[in-house]
């Protein structure tokens, strides 16, 4: 079982891996998407009660205080993973990004997405994008969706070192 903070893992960490040749379906990785760092925590809690198959937990790096609280019951068969910066989208490389922008904005004035750095938080400089262009706002749903949707043409260019790393320790957990 694979707990996470939030839709954007649930659905890019299956397709990250199946590009990497790992199928999380098929190998029975089941994942949660709590619905934020504090759930994460209550929903570990929650498992730990009844199930004896090994959790993988992933949190964004503001959740140390939430890994703490794992790590002061977690078992010995589970992993808790805290990322090295920010949230799931900051680990998404530049050019998927920009790929993801240009698709959701193909009808649209062209962007300058060459203001689009890794030295802000993603979710934060998306959000801007989206509010500046007058569109709806932002949502990470549906944005992971539309990266999905890019993700088909199975490159692992599109796959950060950090994603490749947590994918890795997820199966050898």
């Amino acid at each position: 079982v694979l707990i996470c903070e939030g839709i954007t893992e649930e659905t890019l960490l299956p397709e990250f891996a199946k590009i990497l040749g790992y199928d999380f379906e098929k190998h029975g990785i089941h994942i949660i998407s709590a619905g934020g760092k504090n759930q994460v925590v209550k929903t570990y809690y929650q498992l730990i009660e009844t199930l004896k198959l090994p959790i993988f937990i992933l949190l964004d790096k503001d959740a140390e205080e939430n890994l703490n609280a794992v790590q002061a019951k977690i078992r010995k068969q589970d992993t808790c993973y805290l990322l090295n910066s920010g949230e799931f989208e900051d680990l998404l490389p530049l050019n998927l990004i920009k790929r993801a922008i240009e698709y959701s904005f193909q009808n649209i004035s062209l962007l300058d997405l060459d203001n689009l750095t890794q030295n802000e938080p993603m979710v934060k400089q998306l959000e801007e994008i989206f509010r500046t262009r007058g569109l709806h706002e932002f949502k990470k749903a549906e944005f992971a969706h539309i990266i999905d949707t890019i993700l088909n043409n199975n490159s692992q260019e599109y796959i950060s070192n950090e994603i490749k790393n947590i994918i890795k320790e997820i199966i050898d957990a």
